[in-house]
């Protein structure tokens, strides 16, 4: 695997969103001239503009459907839908016969899109050709859908006030999901104020029945896989409520801050006053206005990523932290057995048809063979999902 070449694809429908928006920017941009305020300092209305322009791409979820086939679900700004991604070897002619080009092209397809809500993460099932994902709306609920490959809508499977997230096929012949599941509570205005513990559910389509399989009001159990024998795997983390208890300590050091912060929102109202008249700044070396890049959200959490680096440095590889909190912990629990870990630090894992697991820290990627220890694979960062394509060729 370290020989190997790394091959970076870039989304043809999420180009074209990007470039739509730019050109609509463009369009409108002597309006943004005339309403750019004069107080501001040159360049900062540009950036705006600049920042809009820019849609993020981002893929939620990928999945392989045959050996030249991958499944994904893409967000480009408002806009969510299912991909698909396939590789073939277009014919040239050379000589009047046509021979096949020595490397592969990849070819991009839209299954499905929508502005209404965005997909996350997807499944596919061989046997049924079905598609499994979740289906997040604008009010903050979020359900599992299915949709045959060659449809064109979306059928949600389960429904209600949930947050239900990361479906996966269990393996066999029957149609089921597991998934994981949060209540949600809102005040009277409707907005999100409150999310339980996340469960993990199994969802039997030809039954019309969900179950629990797991629940635990102390931790959120998140991304599950069941293997052909019942064997369960999932990311386990300790449960936040959204209702943080205020402690008078923390009310405390807010209230000594406030001198602090008066007077750092008075420097900085001084310095754009002074760039916007002379051009420059009253230090020499500018603070970036951008948001702390330390940070980002996984799984629903924002983690401070440079923190948790510097913690967990001194466990494992030092070149290959976690991003994330070693509480986070991979679970394989068999049927009628106690939860065993087998992983600290994980935010995504994969399980092979033969038992083989693939996990990440988000620095790096780990591999298992049964009965074997983890192997490091690949450095890189940062890594937030991971998909088993083929281990046979990379644990021996």
């Amino acid at each position: 695997m370290g020989q190997a070449s790394v091959q970076t694809i870039i989304s043809e429908f999420g180009q074209a969103v990007q470039q739509r928006e730019a050109q609509m920017q463009r369009r409108n941009s002597w309006k943004q001239k005339n309403v750019t305020p004069s107080f501001l300092p040159a360049g900062m209305g540009q950036d705006r503009q600049q920042d809009r322009a820019n849609v993020p791409i981002a893929v939620q979820g990928v999945c392989p459907t045959s050996a030249d086939r991958l499944l994904y679900t893409l967000e480009a700004g408002e806009v969510g839908g299912i991909f698909t991604l396939e590789r073939f070897a277009p014919a040239v002619q050379i000589g009047g016969a046509a021979k096949p080009e020595l490397r592969p092209q990849t070819r991009e397809k839209r299954l499905f899109h929508s502005a209404d809500f965005k997909v996350d993460r997807v499944d596919f099932h061989p046997e049924y050709q079905l598609i499994a994902c979740a289906a997040i709306a604008k009010d903050g609920t979020a359900n599992i859908a299915t949709m045959p490959v060659n449809a064109v809508h979306l059928a949600l499977a389960t429904e209600g006030d949930s947050i239900d997230l990361a479906p996966k096929w269990i393996p066999g012949f029957r149609r089921a999901i597991v998934f994981q599941s949060a209540g949600i509570g809102r005040d009277g205005t409707g907005q999100i104020i409150e999310q339980k513990h996340s469960t993990i559910e199994q969802l039997d389509l030809d039954r019309q029945e969900v179950i629990t399989l797991a629940s635990d009001p102390k931790y959120d159990l998140l991304s599950p896989q069941m293997t052909a024998d019942g064997t369960l795997y999932y990311i386990r983390r300790p449960y936040r409520s959204l209702r943080q208890r205020v402690r008078f300590s923390q009310i405390l050091k807010d209230f000594l801050s406030i001198p602090a912060r008066l007077v750092s929102a008075v420097f900085a109202w001084l310095n754009i006053f002074t760039r916007s008249h002379t051009g420059k700044s009253l230090l020499s070396a500018s603070p970036s206005p951008h948001v702390n890049r330390h940070q980002m959200v996984v799984l629903g959490r924002l983690v401070d990523v440079a923190t948790e680096m510097e913690r967990n440095s001194r466990f494992g590889d030092a070149d290959s932290p976690s991003l994330v909190p070693r509480s986070w912990e991979l679970i394989e629990q068999f049927p009628h057995r106690e939860p065993k870990v087998i992983g600290h630090g994980v935010l995504a894992f994969d399980i092979g048809a033969e038992g083989q697991i693939v996990y990440s820290n988000g620095s790096a990627v780990y591999g298992i063979i049964p009965g074997g220890v983890a192997q490091r694979l690949v450095v890189d960062r940062p890594i937030e999902q991971v998909v088993l394509l083929d281990l046979d060729n990379h644990l021996n």
